[in-house]
């Protein structure tokens, strides 16, 4: 039977995030949103700055001009050796090479003391903690919440992203009778009594990200048999020889959530349900 996973995402939509509302239980409020959509547009503002900005430039230019005139100095160096006369051209070439290096590094310090980009995403970044303590009270999230990773689903149709698992790290509790998950602007709510079923799944799964501080290969998760993928040049995704799926049905239609092996714990401790295979 094919089921929707709870925690999709479609690229063809405007917003891009979950549609299914009856599972809202609370959302922040609109003060709180507006500041998190600030925040968001900040960092990302904030993050390319620190990648591209002028002090990633200045610094670019400064190591190509000393290597220029590093490379000089040595040209100027062996044809000293070679006829005992050192070349001016080479010599004042390297001259100015080093200068401009310098030139360029100060210029870097000062940009970055201006611009301050990677200051001001740590700070930004601050701000965002704050912010999640915020909606956190707000939301009535309680302090003994777990933390633990899930698998989103993307789809997108135009095949820019192609379709794949991400991983999302949400905080997963318990509360009158419903499996709660609060991922940064709401709590989402499924009735305990709607599971049907946990079972687990067999099937390979790959997905995004890494997010663990313990290496995936490292003795800790060893067993779950997880392997990395190189996609490209700078990208790669993992894989794992399977995964939890939480089963229940809501206005006739089935749904799931997809657990890794290794965060079902939390899930199990609420629900209280033997665990199936397939």
């Amino acid at each position: 039977m094919e089921r929707a996973n709870l925690f999709s995402v479609d690229m063809d939509k405007d917003d891009g995030i979950i549609d299914h509302e009856t599972f809202i239980l609370r959302r922040e409020s609109a003060v709180v949103r507006a500041e998190r959509r600030r925040l968001k547009e900040q960092l990302s503002k904030s993050l390319l700055k620190s990648v591209i900005g002028g002090a990633s430039i200045a610094n670019l230019f400064a190591i190509l001009l000393l290597l220029m005139a590093l490379c000089s100095l040595v040209i100027g160096l062996i044809t000293y050796f070679e006829s005992g006369t050192f070349s001016v051209p080479v010599g004042i070439m390297a001259g100015v090479g080093f200068v401009l290096a310098g030139v360029c590094f100060v210029i870097k310090t000062v940009l970055k003391k201006k611009g301050g980009a990677d200051t001001v995403v740590d700070q930004l970044n601050d701000e965002y903690g704050e912010l999640n303590k915020i909606s956190e009270r707000e939301l009535g999230i309680p302090s003994d919440a777990k933390c633990v990773e899930l698998f989103q689903y993307w789809h997108d149709e135009k095949g820019k992203y192609g379709d794949c698992y991400v991983n999302d790290t949400l905080s997963v509790f318990e509360e009158r009778g419903n499996l709660c998950l609060y991922f940064g602007s709401a709590v989402i709510a499924v009735p305990i009594d709607s599971i049907e079923a946990v079972v687990k799944v067999r099937d390979k799964i790959f997905f995004s990200d890494w997010m663990k501080d313990e290496p995936y290969d490292g003795e800790e998760y060893r067993q779950y048999n997880i392997a990395q993928h190189r996609v490209d040049e700078y990208d790669e995704n993992y894989s794992m020889d399977g995964y939890y799926s939480i089963r229940f049905t809501r206005d006739e239609i089935p749904y799931e959530i997809i657990v890794p092996l290794y965060e079902i714990e939390p899930f199990l401790e609420i629900l209280k349900l033997p665990v199936t295979e397939e």
